[in-house]
């Protein structure tokens, strides 16, 4: 299959802070017909404002408490539940399953927000300024997936949003200011060996094909420090590389490798027969198709470390992992179980 170049505009991730992206509209169309009897969200809104809580990543920033982070959390996964729209994106693209979708926190932004927030007070400041709303408090991630990412102790760091209008000028936003935290930490936190794609939505199509230690960076050259830290955390010595199959992947690839080399860390590509791990899920590709293509990948060679010298692939060991783990949010934990991916199940 041949590569594909991608122009700027069809990077993986926009940061608003360093792009100007397009401002969501300023009020949202009349809401779709329901269906509720799909509904994979936990019923909660953020409708009143609840006591300040000290558990802030950065005690200097007005942000809104913990509670108040998750009560938002929840009404986005109540507008997943109600909007046929978003649940049909995610259907078409092989995403739909409801115990991934909850476990993961994965809602939408249905423009209904501020509607259930006090018209004048702290909350609706504070989501102003982490960039939940914007200056004429309406949301942000207006028609978009949105994805919430935590950090160890379930704090809300970043947000993701990925427009379902196939037309969207900006496909990918995040919250203003640098990237922060890492997809699915609680996946990779003890693993070896790890896999890493260029978008979240890959990772989460490798989620479901029950590859759990997956992780994802911000667009092609969105490997941060904190991917970095969390993998040295995880004693983690081997990457496979499933960036998209086109030329700007490839490059990210071999800067992958040469940044972890000199921890100690080797990466393998992975070559797709196709764009990337999310093609491959919606083309019908099985499991153990994609176990077959992270037997085949080749350890990029780095100068002056021992991958250079190549390595017999055969002996690569599967990366996938066997063990479950939990995801927590707030006041919530989900247990996620060995594939396949059925053992979804909330603790608290």
């Amino acid at each position: 299959m041949s590569k594909k170049t991608t122009s700027p505009k069809d990077r993986k991730g926009v940061n608003p802070q360093r792009r100007p992206a397009k401002t969501p509209a300023e009020s949202p169309a009349e809401p779709e017909t329901p269906k509720k009897e799909e509904a994979p969200a936990p019923a909660s809104s953020p409708t009143t404002e609840p006591p300040a809580t000290t558990d802030q990543p950065d005690a200097k920033v007005d942000r809104p408490s913990q509670e108040v982070l998750s009560r938002l959390v929840k009404h986005w996964q109540q507008a997943l539940a109600r909007f046929v729209k978003a649940q049909a994106y995610l259907k078409g693209r092989g995403l739909w399953v409801r115990e991934l979708l909850v476990a993961l926190c994965i809602g939408y932004s249905s423009g209904k927000l501020p509607q259930m927030l006090p018209r004048d007070g702290k909350i609706r400041r504070q989501l102003i300024r982490m960039g939940i709303l914007n200056q004429k408090a309406n949301e942000f991630f207006y028609k978009r997936l949105v994805i919430p990412i935590v950090d160890e102790n379930g704090v809300l760091v970043n947000v993701y949003g990925r427009a379902i209008d196939p037309e969207a000028e900006t496909p990918h936003l995040y919250l203003p200011g640098p990237h922060r935290g890492v997809f699915n930490l609680a996946g990779i936190r003890e693993a070896p060996m790890v896999i890493v794609t260029e978008a979240l939505l890959d990772a989460v199509s490798l989620l479901v094909l029950g590859f759990l230690n997956t992780t994802s960076s911000y667009g092609a050259n969105g490997f941060t420090a904190d991917h970095k830290a969390a993998l040295l955390r995880a004693k983690t010595t081997r990457v496979y590389c499933a960036y998209d199959a086109d030329p700007a992947g490839d490059h990210a690839a071999d800067q992958l490798a040469h940044d972890l080399a000199g921890h100690g860390i080797e990466v393998l590509r992975v070559q797709l027969p196709c764009k990337d791990p999310n093609d491959f899920l919606k083309g019908g590709g099985t499991r153990e198709q994609f176990q077959a293509l992270l037997d085949q990948a080749v350890v990029i060679p780095v100068a002056g470390t021992s991958s250079s010298a190549g390595i017999d692939e055969t002996t690569v060991p599967s990366p996938a992992v066997t063990q479950g783990f939990e995801i927590q949010l707030g006041d919530r934990t989900y247990t996620i179980g060995a594939p396949p991916l059925s053992g979804f199940t909330s603790t608290r």
